[in-house]
C-alpha cells in the first residue's frame, strides 16, 4: 500500500430487509405514550451520583435525596419538554472552566 494515496472503501450494497428487527403493533403503541412519572424518575436514578453538576451546583445526588419533595415539580418541567413544550431557555447553560497549563498564565492562545 502506498503512503498517500485513497483507497475506495464505498459499501454500495443495501441490508437486507431482515437487518433491522420490526417491531409489534403493541410497540408502537407503547412508544408513542408520553413518558410517565415512574419513567423520568428511573432515568434520573440512573444518573451517576456526582455526573455534570448544572450551573445551579446540584449534582444528581441532590435530585434523588430530595425526590419526594421535588418530584411533582420536576416531572412536570420535564414531561412539559418531552410533550413538545417550550425549554426554558438557561436549561442547557454550562460553566466552562479554563485551566493553564503553565505556572503563571500571562494570555490565553
Amino acid at each position: 500500500m502506498a503512503l498517500y494515496t485513497e483507497e475506495d472503501n464505498t459499501n454500495t450494497s443495501v441490508p437486507s430487509p431482515t437487518f433491522f428487527p420490526t417491531n409489534s403493533e403493541e410497540d408502537w403503541t407503547d412508544m408513542s405514550l408520553p413518558p410517565t412519572k415512574g419513567e423520568v424518575k428511573t432515568v434520573l436514578f440512573s444518573i451517576g451520583n456526582l455526573k455534570a453538576p448544572r450551573p445551579d451546583g446540584f449534582h444528581a445526588t441532590f435530585f434523588n435525596k430530595n425526590w419526594e419533595i421535588i418530584k411533582s415539580n420536576f416531572c412536570a418541567a420535564v414531561l412539559d419538554i418531552l410533550v413538545g413544550k417550550s425549554i426554558p431557555e438557561t436549561l442547557n447553560d454550562t460553566f466552562l472552566a479554563i485551566v493553564p497549563k503553565v505556572d503563571h498564565p500571562n494570555v490565553a492562545s
